[in-house]
């Protein structure tokens, strides 16, 4: 299992494991464990350190999540480290990948149609088409990492919070109790301010 180097991080940003340590509200010894890989990491310290390291970090969360994550390692593609292009570069790259994708998808849904069963060639050819699928995935996940490097994990957060109320709004998604709460104690903190 590859391992994210949170260390390469916290150089790369100028930081300290005390300085890092103490801006987390933990000892010493437990960033050092966190460091070696003889705890793991919690995800909510993750996205701390993040915010602490600043842009240089922004892979930081993603690798955590593909690397760390059972569920992540299974289902999710790692980001890119042995590159470096541009952002107008990905941009362009996925407008080509979008295109090959779009045309995947339609003769995906030529196999399926009507909900017949597939042949087996036909279930080999659906599997090579929905490689399309993958590599646009990939580059949408290594825009969001380029995203959050000239912008902030803060604006790349806030951009997935306002997709997320968009699709409420607009019916594609319906919120759980959980999703629901922090929004509820918030209104209510605004009545008893208020009151």
């Amino acid at each position: 299992m590859l391992q994210v180097d949170y260390q390469k991080y916290m150089k790369l940003s100028n930081n300290t494991i005390e300085g890092t340590a103490f801006d987390l509200d933990i000892s010493v010894r437990h960033m050092q464990r966190y460091l070696k890989h003889e705890t793991p990491i919690p995800d909510d310290k993750v996205m701390e350190m993040t915010r602490i390291f600043g842009p240089v970090a922004a892979a930081m969360p993603f690798e955590h999540f593909t690397y760390q994550s059972e569920i992540g390692r299974k289902l999710y593609p790692s980001p890119l480290n042995s590159i470096d292009n541009t952002f107008p570069a990905f941009c362009f790259k996925a407008v080509e990948e979008l295109e090959e994708m779009t045309e995947a998808l339609q003769a995906m849904c030529r196999i399926v149609f009507n909900n017949r069963l597939m042949t087996e060639s036909e279930a080999k050819m659906f599997d090579k088409l929905f490689r399309e699928v993958l590599d646009v995935e990939q580059l949408c996940l290594e825009i969001k990492i380029k995203y959050a490097k000239l912008r902030g994990i803060e604006a790349l957060e806030s951009r997935v919070k306002e997709h997320k109320q968009k699709m409420v709004e607009r019916g594609y998604h319906v919120m759980s109790e959980k999703e629901k709460r922090p929004a509820q104690v918030a209104e209510q903190r605004a009545t008893y301010k208020y009151a």
